[in-house]
């Protein structure tokens, strides 16, 4: 059962205020309510761009929700249900209101910068049909310090291919801009997990022009804790593996038509990757335990090792070459990271980022090789806000 909260008479004079050319439609999605929802909306109204439409579709609303409605109804479109429908059937019923030249669509969680981020959208999109602005991490707690650096690689891996192949193979759903005539070319949202995964792939196969914008900035929160953060990342891993398992053979056609630019946008990604790749090359070579027999055969003042004297050879020669592995690839990844963080306007702690890189990287690969493994297997897992 859907509940529209304004007429059409109410629509079309919000709608008359608004002028008919090159307007921006911001459509965002909510579940009951939204702790910043009010803060988004302040800040859209306030913004000085003058053609923008601003369309809100709720699910089961809570009380939060029911006075936000009341006191935006004079600049906002509100729909809304009583039953909840999904993120993609709610953005599908927020479509049908929208009458923009440009869809900018945000989720209810994000914050916006003071600066007019609408006209950086008309200017940035100008020249292509499909934007992503850059995603800042709020560093309130432990884990969102870590997270940082994800997004940082991430946006590290959507400028590379964004410049390399000016079209897009994955995007962010928290905000991302696209003309609305790409938008309906490609036959908009599908009912899929991951449904910005989805719509990037196909916007990649419809010749979508893309661009990373690193000079608009959306900020957006992390898990506060453990629990919450494998929550949602069991979300994505299952809905990415999804994702994957369906456009395999696209993918691989993909991966081997550029492969010099999609392969290092996915280590970037996941720089654990490379760690396990060098450790399995490091084990065949066949003198390594030779060299470590060698290094136990040094006098402690020139090359001082502190060890359990009785630890087996294997046991020491793996750990040797884990931290081999670890260190061949922290160096170049430190560097890398550092320098595009400088590029795109990201703040750089070396600190936080071998966290993130030694401990945190690995944990992210193994709940995605999790999420793989769930869909090979056959087995579905509990989706919040799904399709």
């Amino acid at each position: 059962m859907y509940l529209i909260l304004v007429t059409a008479e109410e629509e079309y004079q919000i709608m008359q205020k608004q002028s008919p050319q090159n307007h921006i439609s911001i459509l965002i999605p909510v579940l009951r309510g939204a702790e910043g929802l009010d803060a988004i909306l302040s800040r859209l109204i306030s913004y000085a761009y003058p053609y923008k439409q601003i369309i809100v579709a709720i699910d089961c609303p809570d009380n939060k929700s029911l006075v936000t409605m009341k006191k935006f109804k004079d600049d906002v479109i509100f729909d809304v249900s009583e039953s909840r429908r999904g993120k993609v059937k709610a953005l599908q019923a927020a479509l049908s209101h929208a009458t923009g030249e440009v869809y900018l669509f945000l989720d209810s969680d994000v914050a916006l910068p003071e600066y007019d981020i609408l006209a950086k959208v008309e200017h940035e999109i100008r020249d292509v049909e499909m934007i992503e602005p850059k995603k800042i991490i709020v560093q309130k707690s432990f884990i969102s310090k870590i997270v940082y650096y994800e997004y940082i690689g991430i946006g590290i891996s959507d400028s590379i291919i964004s410049r390399k192949m000016g079209r897009a193979l994955g995007i962010n759903g928290a905000a991302f801009a696209i003309k609305s005539s790409a938008f309906i070319r490609m036959g908009g949202f599908r009912n899929e997990v991951s449904e910005d995964l989805d719509l990037a792939l196909r916007s990649f196969m419809s010749g979508v022009s893309f661009k990373y914008c690193d000079s608009i900035e959306i900020y957006t929160e992390a898990p506060s804790n453990l629990k919450g953060w494998l929550k949602q990342r069991k979300r994505w891993a299952y809905g990415t593996a999804l994702w994957l398992k369906k456009n395999r053979s696209l993918l691989f056609h993909i991966i081997r038509s550029k492969p010099s630019v999609v392969l290092p946008s996915l280590l970037i990604i996941f720089p654990s990757i490379v760690t396990a790749l060098i450790m399995l090359g490091f084990r065949r070579i066949a003198p390594y335990e030779a060299l470590i027999f060698l290094l136990f055969s040094l006098p402690s003042r020139a090359f001082p090792l502190i060890v359990v004297p009785f630890l087996p050879l294997p046991a020491v020669s793996i750990a040797f070459i884990s931290f081999l592995a670890l260190l061949a690839g922290a160096v170049p990844y430190s560097l890398l990271y550092f320098l595009y963080a400088k590029k795109l306007g990201f703040s750089f702690s070396l600190l936080w980022f071998l966290i993130y890189y030694l401990f945190y990287s690995p944990l992210w690969l193994l709940v995605m090789i999790w999420g793989i493994a769930k869909v090979i297997q056959g087995k579905e897992i509990e989706i919040d806000w799904r399709a």
